[in-house]
């Protein structure tokens, strides 16, 4: 698992699953989503691209493409990495 802590005024962070192609996205609001089939290349381009912005990669990759989201309380996100 690896977090991403770019500046954002959306996300908080986004946790990254590059094994399973998922991901959660922790907003500012507090509203936790788990995100599945999401590309493992998106996944690892965020985790090496410091520099990317967080919403935008949010929008392509979790809202446009092809993702299923469930919403989910955090510390179940947390065990699902454990």
């Amino acid at each position: 698992m690896t977090s991403t802590f770019q500046s954002s005024s959306f996300i908080n962070y986004i946790n990254c699953d590059i094994l399973n192609g998922a991901c959660n996205v922790h907003l500012k609001n507090g509203a936790c989503y788990r995100y599945t089939g999401v590309s493992r290349r998106a996944l690892i381009n965020l985790t090496l691209n410091r520099r990317m912005s967080l919403g935008s990669w949010y929008n392509f990759n979790c809202l446009g493409g092809n993702a299923m989201r469930e919403v989910a309380d955090e510390r179940k996100l947390w065990q699902a990495f454990a």
